[in-house]
């Protein structure tokens, strides 16, 4: 049989940490979809995290039936409260997430397990995510993070770059580094954690969706999502200025948070943010190792990201400045898709 969905012989356990609170919608299919998973050694610790609806009772009944679903009660800590108490129960020598009301494909486990068996240097793997309805079906937005380490590595300079609820991981790594942290890190302790762990140890992720995210009207908040964004900068601004070697103000981090997201960058803060991102570029290719396809990717990033600025620059008017954005860009990396982005930006400031 393929490797691709079946489990190895003599298979090292996999504990599945759940946090759940009032997810009485959507427990019960959650859970039954890791129980579906083709590879078979899992240790499904679920944490009811101070439920006030169905929730305790669903769980009672599927531990009930399923001896591989353990069930920890307790008053409410909120997430990451959780997912400590979940690690803290859990006996797999490998730690995969789940959110209590999302689900995966059968594959998703023995997938993730092979990729780590194939490369032993990586601690953690992850996937990409599909959005689906509250009744699941797919929205036809797709999460596509980076896939290779060295990619990864380079993204998470500018936010998260991996799908949490998604990852499996080595147990030495989540515990290396201390497992989740309360303070200062309200709705991103994913990104936090990541940010932790590749300081130290190997992420990757599998280009192929093997999560699937239910967009529910009781996810974050407007408000919420502002507290996050900010919240990312602030790592942000950790990240950045460890790799540098100085201190990264805000405006600067603000900047480079919205040129990763396709934003536009006050015209005043085009050079400085060009200088910081060829800077940290050099920085991050003396630090890290790359193979070649690594460093092409990276390296087209940077270019893209170049162009981004050097399109803004024609856009007002600003010729000298687009011309050497984008000849910095093509230096970088001289492919196609820069030029041709450029090239059209630049025949817009001609009519």
């Amino acid at each position: 049989m393929s490797r691709q969905g079946t489990s190895r012989v003599n298979s090292p356990v996999v504990s599945v940490i759940i946090p759940a609170y009032n997810e009485e919608l959507y427990i019960t299919e959650a859970i039954q979809s890791m129980l579906a998973q083709s590879y078979r050694e899992l240790d499904i610790v679920v944490v009811d995290d101070g439920s006030s609806d169905r929730t305790p009772e669903l769980l009672t009944a599927l531990a009930g039936q399923e001896q591989r679903i353990r069930v920890v009660h307790q008053d409410n800590q909120g997430i990451v409260g959780a997912l400590n108490r979940a690690l803290a129960e859990a006996h797999g020598d490998y730690i995969a997430r789940m959110d209590a009301n999302d689900v995966c494909p059968t594959q998703r486990i023995a997938r993730q397990m092979n990729y780590l068996h194939d490369f032993p240097e990586v601690a953690l793997v992850s996937a990409w995510m599909a959005s689906t309805t509250p009744k699941g079906h797919f929205q036809g937005s797709i999460w596509r993070t980076p896939a290779l380490p060295g990619e990864v590595a380079w993204a998470l300079h500018f936010g998260n770059a991996v799908v949490h609820a998604a990852f499996l991981a080595r147990r030495e790594a989540i515990d290396a580094v201390g497992g989740y942290r309360q303070e200062g890190v309200e709705h991103l302790e994913d990104y936090d954690l990541m940010l932790r762990l590749v300081g130290q140890w190997v992420i990757a992720n599998l280009p192929e969706v093997l999560y699937f995210r239910r967009e529910l009207p009781t996810g974050i908040t407007r408000r919420q999502a502002t507290t996050q964004a900010a919240g990312v900068k602030r790592r942000m601004a950790d990240s950045l200025s460890q790799r540098m070697g100085e201190t990264i103000d805000s405006p600067l981090v603000d900047a480079l948070f919205r040129l990763h997201r396709g934003l536009s960058v006050p015209s005043d803060m085009a050079e400085m943010v060009r200088h910081c991102l060829v800077q940290l570029h050099e920085r991050f290719l003396i630090d890290v190792p790359l193979t070649p396809l690594e460093r092409e990717r990276v390296d087209f990033d940077v270019a893209r990201k170049l162009t981004h600025l050097a399109k803004r620059a024609f856009k007002e008017q600003q010729i000298r400045q687009g011309l050497g954005l984008l000849r910095q860009a093509l230096l970088t990396s001289p492919i196609e898709l820069p030029i041709r982005v450029a090239q059209r930006a630049f025949r817009g400031t001609q009519r």
